[in-house]
Formats: structure tokens, C-alpha cells, sequence
């Protein structure tokens, strides 16, 4: 189970990194957390010029903001809308972030 969250984890930041942005970002620190299943699901988040924070987004949802693509373009197994993670991520200062 460690290793679907890890390999969860680097499917997003790979999300993030292929979004579009016309520059390579680049993360000073990130952190990625699978929400416990009891914490309910509240999603949202922020994405500001220190970087990104993403409280209980599925996969699913990550990849539809990474790639600003419909919910209907995105198979995959049932965990993608039924696992949760909590991402922060911190740019370098002097970075500028897009969403």
C-alpha cells in the first residue's frame, strides 16, 4: 500500500511539472500525504506565489487541475476517486509560480 502512495505521489508532481508551464518548475520542498479515510473530504486548496497546497484531493482531481482536462477523460481503478492525499509543495524564492 506504501508503494500505490508513493507511486501516487510521483504521478502528481510529475502532473505538476508537465501542466503547461513553458519553464521546468521546480520545488524546494514537497510533501505528499495520504488523508486518512476517517478525516472526511473537504478538498481545496491554495496555489500562491510560495507555492502550491492541495488539502484531500483525489488523483483524479489533481489531474484534472494539472491538466485541466473533464472528469470523463480520466480512467483508471477506483482508488483514484476514492483515495485522498494532502500536498504541499514550496517553491524557491525568486520562483515565479503559475497555477
Amino acid at each position: 500500500m506504501y508503494w500505490a502512495g508513493a507511486r501516487i505521489g510521483a504521478a502528481f508532481l510529475g502532473c505538476l511539472v508537465l501542466s503547461g508551464q513553458p519553464s521546468q518548475p521546480e520545488f524546494e520542498v514537497a510533501a505528499i500525504r495520504r488523508v486518512a479515510p476517517d478525516a472526511g473530504r473537504h478538498g481545496g486548496g491554495a496555489y500562491g506565489p510560495q507555492g502550491v497546497r492541495l488539502k484531500a484531493s483525489t488523483v483524479r482531481a489533481l489531474i484534472i487541475n494539472a491538466y485541466r482536462v473533464k472528469r470523463y477523460q480520466i480512467a483508471g481503478p477506483a482508488e483514484i476517486d476514492n483515495q485522498a492525499y494532502e500536498v504541499n509543495a514550496r517553491v524557491p524564492a525568486g520562483s515565479r509560480s503559475n497555477k
